[in-house]
């Protein structure tokens, strides 16, 4: 049999969920009483109605709430963005002035190395003026240059000592 709703104490109300089970004829019963009497006309009336606006009211919450939960993600992601993007231009900008401050300072121990060496050879040259080879040599392998060249300043009063000294030592 089809399933009555009680909403009042002599009002009957047919619902329709059930109906496989009642017979054809008691569902056209039941619909000639709903038909006749007012009152359950007005109670099927009022609980369509009250479907219809808690259905309306269950969607309105349902896009608030996807609305609430899409602008916090949004917000939490770029809080962490923003936060995340400050620490790494900070880490960056440190390990980038450790670094270029490291170069820096390994030009300068390399510049005074050649520039010792480069010292060194004109102090034993002028010294010695003998075997510029050997005393060529360290500073060579040191100062990494392409070739060293010594180029003696021969004035018009050392010329005669100087060729006289080339000619002799000549190899």
């Amino acid at each position: 049999m089809a399933n009555l709703v009680r909403m009042e104490p002599d009002a009957l109300i047919y619902d329709p969920s059930d109906h496989e089970s009642a017979s054809d004829a008691t569902v056209a019963s039941l619909k000639q009483i709903e038909a006749e009497d007012p009152q359950i006309r007005a109670a099927r009336e009022e609980r369509q109605s009250l479907t219809a606006r808690e259905t309306k009211a269950v969607r309105c919450i349902r896009i608030v709430a996807s609305a609430v939960l899409s602008l916090t993600a949004i917000l939490v992601s770029w809080c962490v963005y923003a936060v995340a993007r400050g620490s790494e231009e900070s880490s960056f900008q440190a390990e980038n002035e450790a670094s270029a401050s490291k170069i820096i300072e390994s030009f300068h121990g390399s510049l005074e190395q050649l520039l010792d060496s480069f010292d060194a050879l004109s102090v034993s040259i002028t010294s010695h003026a003998l075997d510029f080879e050997a005393l060529g040599a360290s500073t060579w392998i040191l100062s990494r240059a392409t070739f060293i060249q010594y180029t003696p300043l021969v004035t018009d009063e050392n010329r005669k000592e100087w060729e006289a000294y080339s000619v002799k030592n000549l190899q």
